[in-house]
This record gives structure tokens, C-alpha cells and sequence, in this order.
């Protein structure tokens, strides 16, 4: 019943035996105690605030028992990594997601209670062993009783009995959770007594928890978790990941992230050491990937990924917050081939970026004014059902298509400005200034004059003023296209209307002098009709001069 976890049938035949004489051997009375407090029977019902039952939850997170949090590792390892960023690991952080977190809110938390069914069996043995303070020690922890804990822990020293190294553990452990000062100082006095006869032997968890207190030594927590790694090593037991992940946060508490390279040249000569033993060893690429970001070191980066890409996948805890930083990362090389071919290769396999990591590109991308890979990313962000959570990606896809002259691409980067625009509608995304301009810009360019006085007129619809760049490209796509000599002159007189002297400024003697040109063509055509050329000449040059001042008189006598 015991091995079953039936906690009441054990609990009811173990009474029986008690009412008919029937003596219960030590180790079973040790087993149904350990079973009885980590089941919490008898506990108190606490009433918490949000808060609290968050923070409850997270110190339970950061333990390092396994037991706390099964993790089937067959059906990881089987899973693709796609799949398992979706699926499985979604259950093995669960304690992390916030898809659940409203779920966990309604549960009421149990404090440990002196009169539990676990304290009452504790009570009642005349006869004990370290094992029987081990048993109880779990609950303990586990329901956050430290200081009931470390009386307990008193109590076996003056009994003559020594813990086991799984209770030196949860000691630790709840020292890490405290908010004592001295809580560095109290673990090396346990580690002190774990050296008393007889002497306990530390295992890696002991190791892995010294390393993360050692950030409560200050300024010295670099120095301190390297001599931890080195007793470590000298002992003779193996590190995990989680000890490497521990001693990058000691580092980093200094802001010193040098170990970083030192991590993964020793991974690569032990690479026996990528295996999953503790549920926080999912958390080690994680960490590793974004001290590298940290220091902006994208070999680091590239060399981590090869390591999880040679069937370690199952070690990554959430593919998107691995492999996010690490395209950010390459993004920052400036080098936008390295970055698509990297970008290429981790969605055709392993990744499915959100909108972020696609507006990331698109900056690297306007920064290198490469537009070339506007239609692939667009394309994929689509096939990818990415959602949009703002007007960031479509506004840095415009920063992009800003960079490009007129190309034989034009109606494609066309299509893809009017497909981010319908998104965004779609969506309930606002269009700032930028997006609005960029649509104008791309028609334009196109030659589709129409849909670009569209765009022109959202500028009024959203409460913006005009951009100058809007209105300069359509000002020389229509000085190119002799064809529309009429609109080259509406155009200006948009643009002379807001007085904007950078506009003016930027070519602005050719032209005046296509305008002046188009004259005749004008006083054919429905528009101005009732306006004479000369007058509209007239008009043009007063508008010239009425803008010349906004130059400090640079312009040349020439020009005028």
C-alpha cells in the first residue's frame, strides 16, 4: 500500500496493527512517515494572496528534486523538437507557464501542520533512526516548514544520528529560499558537519546548491563558485548541467561572463555530459545561449546550437527562447547572408520564430540595406501563421523596403506592403507614420499612382502630418514618368503646402523646372483649367520663394 501510495489504506491497516498488538517493524513505520508527510495528510488549509501562492510556486520550482517534477524522458527523447517546444515541454514547465498559472491560483495551499498525520506518527516512535528525520525532513521541505526544519535538524545531532546527504540537500535548499544573511555562512557550517563522523559524502545536487548560494557572498561570488567547481571536480563526481548553468549565474551576478567559452570547450571534450539527470538541466542552454547574447559572441552561440543539433534537443528545455537569442545574436554580425542561411536552416528543421525575431531581421536587414529577403520572410511569417502582435514587423519591413530604388521586384514588395496592411486591419493594429509612408513609397514605385494617393490620404484618416520621404518619392516618381506632367504639379503644390524645407531642399531646382515645363500640359487637362500656365508658373516661383528663407539664403541666384 505504501509503494502504491495509498495513503489512507496504509494509514487505516497501520492503525489496525496498532490496536491489535501487532509490532511494525522500523522501516515500514520510516516508509509510511515519509509517505504521510510528503502527502501533507492532516495539513492546515492557508489562505494566500496571489502573490504569495506565486512565490510559493516558484520555490518549489527552483528545487532540485527530481521527485517534485516526473519528467518522462522516452517521450522527449521521441519527440522532434518542433513538437516537443509545442507539447511536451510545455508539461515540463508547466510550473512556468501562464497558460496554467490561473489554474494553480485556485488551488489552495497547505501549510504543514504540527497536529498532521505525520507529526502524530513522528511523535508516537519510542524508537527512531536518522532515517525516520529524513522521512519527515521531505515534507518539511516541500511544504516550507524550514524552521521546524533545522529544529529537527538540531534534534538528530544531540540524538547522535547524522542526515543523509539527501537531507543535507534539502537543508540547503531551504536556506536558498530564505532570506537570511548569513545563509552562505550556515551552509558551510553544514558541509562542516557533513564531515563529522560518520561522514557524509556530497553528491552533485550538493555541489550545484552551494554554487547557486554562493551569489550570497557579494562581490566574491565568481571567486567563490570557482573553488566550489574545483572541489567538485577534486572529490571526483561528475557535473551536469545544471552545475554548469549554477556557475554561469554565479559569474554573471559579477557581470562577468568569460566562463561562458571555458563551459562549452569543456562540454565539447566530455560530451558525455549532455544528459538529462535533473529537471533543471533543461534550463542550462537556455542560460548559455544568453550570456553569449550577453557579450554579443555569436561563435558561442553557433557552437551551442551544433552541440543540441547532435541529438541533444531533449535537452533544451523551450526551443524559441534557445534559438530567439541566438538568431538576435547573428543579426547584430551584420553579415545579412550568414543571417538568412542560418535563419534558412533552423526553420526547415528545428524552429518557428514569433513576430519579434521577424521585425529583429528586418532591421538587420534595413541597417545592411538588403531588401532581397523581404518576400521570402513575409512569405514564411504567413506560411508560419506567426501572430502579429503589433505594428513593429510590418513597420521595420517598411524601414526596409525604404532602402530600394526602382526594381523589376516592385510589384512583389507591392503585394507583400498591401498584405501586411490588410493584416494589420485585420488584426486591429493601428499603422503608425512610418507604415503609412512606406505604403505610399512601395506604390509609387510601382507605378501605382492611385492606390499611393490612397495611402497619401491615411496620413489625414490616422491624425498624421505627412512625412517628407512619403511625399519626395512620389514627387520623383512622377518627375520620371513624363507621362503624368499634370501630377507632377499637384504633387508639388502637396508638397510645397506644408513648407517643409528638407523636402525642398532635396532637388529642388530640376524640380521646379519640370513644373514649369508641364505648364502647357496642365492648361489641357480638367485640372487648374480656369488657372492660366503663367499663373501657375507665378504660383510655383512664389512658392519657392516663399520657402527660400527656410535655407538661410543658400540657394544660388542661378537656381532662382
Amino acid at each position: 500500500l505504501i509503494a502504491q501510495r495509498s495513503t489512507d489504506q496504509a494509514l487505516k491497516v497501520f492503525d489496525k496493527f496498532e490496536k491489535r498488538g501487532r509490532k511494525v517493524s522500523l522501516e515500514t513505520r520510516n516508509n509510511l512517515l515519509e509517505l504521510l508527510s510528503y502527502a501533507g495528510v492532516g495539513n492546515d488549509v492557508g489562505v494566500t494572496n496571489r502573490s504569495k501562492f506565486v512565490e510559493h510556486q516558484q520555490s518549489l520550482n527552483d528545487s532540485n528534486d527530481l521527485e517534485f517534477i516526473p519528467i518522462n524522458l522516452a517521450a522527449v527523447k521521441k519527440l522532434s523538437p518542433i513538437q516537443a517546444s509545442v507539447d511536451e515541454n510545455q508539461i515540463l514547465v508547466l510550473s512556468k507557464s501562464e497558460n496554467h498559472e490561473h489554474l494553480k491560483l485556485k488551488l489552495p495551499r497547505k501549510v504543514w501542520s504540527l497536529s498532521n498525520d505525520a507529526e502524530m506518527l513522528f511523535e508516537s516512535m519510542t524508537e527512531r533512526s536518522g532515517r525516520t528525520y529524513d522521512a519527515i525532513m521531505l515534507g518539511l521541505f516541500k511544504y516550507k516548514s524550514y524552521d521546524r526544519m533545522f529544529k529537527l535538524y538540531f534534534t538528530m545531532h544531540k540524538e547522535g544520528f547524522q542526515p543523509s546527504v539527501s537531507t543535507y540537500n534539502y537543508l540547503l535548499m531551504a536556506l536558498d529560499h530564505s532570506d537570511n544573511s548569513a545563509a552562505w555562512e550556515i551552509a558551510m557550517e553544514l558541509v562542516k558537519k557533513m564531515g563529522s563522523h560518520p561522514v557524509v559524502l556530497p553528491d552533485t545536487t550538493t555541489f550545484n546548491m552551494l554554487l547557486k548560494l554562493s551569489k550570497r557572498t557579494g562581490g566574491s561570488s565568481r571567486e567563490t563558485a570557482a573553488a566550489v567547481f574545483q572541489e567538485m571536480l577534486h572529490v571526483g563526481l561528475e557535473p551536469n548541467l545544471t552545475t554548469f548553468m549554477r556557475l554561469l549565474q554565479a559569474y554573471m551576478y559579477n557581470n562577468d561572463p568569460s566562463v561562458i567559452i571555458e563551459i562549452v570547450d569543456y562540454l565539447e571534450q566530455h560530451p558525455q555530459l549532455l544528459r538529462l539527470e535533473s529537471y533543471f538541466d533543461l534550463f542550462f542552454f537556455e542560460a548559455a545561449i544568453n550570456v553569449a547574447n550577453h557579450c554579443g559572441k555569436s561563435d558561442i552561440g553557433a557552437r551551442l546550437v551544433e552541440m543540441a543539433s547532435k541529438d541533444c534537443w531533449h535537452l533544451v528545455g523551450d526551443i524559441d527562447k534557445f534559438l530567439s537569442p541566438y538568431l538576435v545574436v547573428v543579426s547584430w554580425e551584420k553579415d545579412i547572408q550568414t543571417l538568412m542561411l542560418t535563419y534558412r536552416w533552423l526553420v526547415s528543421k528545428y524552429y518557428r520564430p514569433k513576430d519579434w525575431i521577424y521585425a529583429t531581421i528586418f532591421q538587420a536587414c534595413a541597417e545592411a540595406k538588403r531588401a532581397e529577403c523581404v518576400v521570402e520572410l513575409w512569405d514564411d511569417f504567413k506560411k508560419f501563421d506567426v501572430q502579429l502582435g503589433s505594428n513593429q514587423v510590418v513597420g521595420r519591413m517598411h524601414d526596409v523596403l525604404g532602402t530600394i530604388t526602382i526594381t523589376d521586384d516592385m510589384q512583389c514588395h507591392r503585394r507583400v506592403a498591401e498584405e501586411s496592411w490588410r493584416m494589420l486591419l485585420a488584426k486591429r493594429i493601428l499603422p503608425d507614420r512610418r507604415i503609412i509612408g512606406g505604403m505610399v513609397q512601395v506604390c509609387a514605385r510601382a507605378k501605382h499612382y492611385q492606390k499611393a494617393w490612397y495611402y497619401y490620404a491615411q496620413f489625414e484618416s490616422y491624425g498624421y502630418q505627412p512625412s517628407s520621404s512619403a511625399l519626395q518619392c512620389l514627387l520623383n516618381c512622377y518627375a520620371a514618368d513624363k507621362s503624368n506632367g499634370h501630377e507632377v504639379l499637384v504633387c508639388f503644390i502637396f508638397t510645397g503646402s506644408y513648407s517643409n524645407s528638407e523636402i525642398f531642399n532635396v532637388c529642388f531646382a530640376d524640380h521646379l523646372l519640370i513644373c514649369l515645363c508641364c505648364c502647357c500640359c496642365c492648361a489641357r487637362t480638367n485640372m487648374f483649367s480656369c488657372v492660366s500656365p503663367t499663373c501657375q508658373g507665378e504660383f510655383l516661383i512664389a512658392l519657392f520663394a516663399g520657402n527660400a528663407e527656410d535655407d538661410g539664403g543658400k540657394r544660388s541666384q542661378q537656381t532662382k
